[in-house]
């Protein structure tokens, strides 16, 4: 459904569409998409060079910083949060962290990184799950983490756990 958003928007602003009918993607294209995995932590890290866990900041799972960061097990409610109501990164983006799990655009392997390009890895070719990133409002602290990224998401998944972010190219 992400990727059919994409493309529908992609449509309606005139733009050329990122992903064919099979879902494969062509970040070249100047239509909207779903972001890949390293896109999504830089976005996060907001082009932070010294890597924290959280990046709100080394002492990230304090009770009182991770709240004012973001929604997650403890102050959720059990529920998806209006978004924007937590602080922002420092690239203004909102609900970086928790609230719910952002879908990327890379497949999921466990082996992908031992032989990726060091820079802007666009991920595997295919697997059966799709990465997600963030941590939502039903976990615990440490999925909020930075480089924490759950790849155990089938794309025909549906969770109110999950959301999306889109990105495009320039």
């Amino acid at each position: 459904d992400a990727v059919d958003y994409c493309n529908w928007l992609s449509d309606q602003t005139g733009r050329e569409r990122c992903y064919d009918g099979s879902y494969n993607v062509d970040i070249t294209k100047k239509g909207y998409r779903l972001p890949t995995e390293a896109e999504w932590e830089y976005a996060c890290r907001a082009g932070e060079t010294v890597f924290h866990d959280y990046y709100w900041g080394e002492d990230g799972i304090n009770p009182s910083n991770i709240a004012s960061y973001c929604w997650y097990f403890d102050n959720s409610g059990g529920h998806p949060n209006i978004v924007g109501t937590k602080l922002p990164n420092n690239f203004g983006l909102y609900d970086m962290a928790g609230n719910v799990w952002e879908w990327c655009n890379d497949w999921h392997s466990s082996t992908y990184y031992t032989i990726s390009p060091s820079f802007d890895p666009l991920g595997p070719i295919s697997s059966s799950f799709h990465v997600t990133r963030g941590g939502g409002f039903a976990h615990l602290p440490d999925c909020c983490r930075s480089a924490y990224h759950n790849g155990y998401a089938a794309p025909s998944y549906r969770s109110s756990n999950f959301g999306f972010r889109i990105v495009r190219t320039k």
